[in-house]
C-alpha cells in the first residue's frame, strides 16, 4: 500500500488529515478501509477509541445510536460496550468520516460478532434510520423492543437525537435569556451584576438599580463585581 511521503502537506484540519490517511491505506475509494486494533477507550456506547499505528482513533458505530450519557440506560451502554471490547483487539470496518472527524463504521470482536448489532439486541441502542436503512438492526431493535430489554422497559424512551434536541433548543432559549436580561446594579456598593453572576438575584430590592446593559451601568459609576469576572 502506498505512503504518505515527506512531500505531502499535512493539512491543517484534523478532518483533511484523517481523510488523507486512510485513503492513504487504500487503492480504492468504493471498498472500505479495514484495521485490527486495541480498543483503548469508551466514550460512550456507540463511540470508541481503538489503537492504529500507536495512536487511537476515534471510531463512531454506524447506523446505531446509544442513549446520551445523561439519559437513562446512557450509563448501562457505556458499560456494556465496555465488557464487551475494552482492551480486547477488535476489527473496525471503516463506513466514512463523520462532520466531527471520526470515523464511522462496523466493530467486529474476535470471535466475528458485530458490536453495533449487539448493543441493538440488547436494548441499549436505537436503529438509527435516518442514516441507516440496515434491515438486520430493524428486525434486532424490534425484537427487543418486544422483548422489553434494556431501554425498551421503559415505555416511552425518549430517542438520543430528539433528546439531543431538547438539549440544543434549551441552549438556546438560556443564551437568549441572558442577553436580554437586564443588569442588575446595587446602589449602596456600586457594583453591578449581570445574568449569571453568583449574586445577581440576592441584591435586595431596596438597593436595586435595573440597567438595561453594562455600559449604561459603568457610565452611572458602577463597577462589575469580582465573582463575575
Amino acid at each position: 500500500m502506498p505512503g504518505i511521503t515527506q512531500k505531502i502537506q499535512i493539512p491543517r484540519r484534523p478532518l483533511l488529515y484523517v481523510l488523507l490517511l486512510f485513503l492513504s491505506l487504500s487503492p480504492s475509494l468504493s471498498a472500505p478501509t479495514s484495521f485490527s486494533g486495541r480498543a483503548v477507550g469508551i466514550t460512550d456506547g456507540d463511540t470508541l477509541q481503538v489503537l492504529y499505528r500507536g495512536k487511537a482513533v476515534t471510531v463512531r458505530l454506524a447506523g446505531i445510536d446509544c442513549p446520551e450519557r445523561r439519559q437513562p440506560y446512557g450509563k448501562k451502554a457505556k458499560q456494556f460496550t465496555a465488557n464487551l471490547i475494552f482492551n480486547r483487539i477488535v476489527t473496525v470496518q471503516v463506513q466514512g468520516i463523520g462532520r466531527y472527524g471520526r470515523l464511522i463504521g462496523q466493530v467486529r470482536l474476535p470471535d466475528g460478532r458485530n458490536v453495533n448489532q449487539e448493543l441493538v439486541k440488547a436494548g441499549y441502542a436505537w436503529w438509527y434510520r435516518r442514516y441507516s436503512n440496515d434491515p438486520i438492526l430493524q428486525q434486532l431493535e424490534l425484537e427487543a423492543r418486544l422483548a422489553r430489554r434494556g431501554l425498551w422497559a421503559d415505555p416511552a424512551p425518549i430517542p438520543p437525537w430528539e433528546y439531543r434536541r431538547q438539549e440544543r433548543n434549551f441552549r438556546k432559549t438560556r443564551s437568549l435569556a441572558l442577553t436580554t436580561a437586564p443588569i442588575i446594579g446595587n446602589r449602596k456598593s456600586h457594583l453591578y451584576h449581570w445574568p449569571g453572576c453568583p449574586n445577581y438575584h440576592q441584591v435586595s430590592p431596596e438597593n436595586r438599580v435595573i440597567f438595561p446593559n453594562r455600559q449604561e451601568a459603568e457610565r452611572a459609576g458602577y463597577r462589575a463585581a469580582r465573582n463575575c469576572r
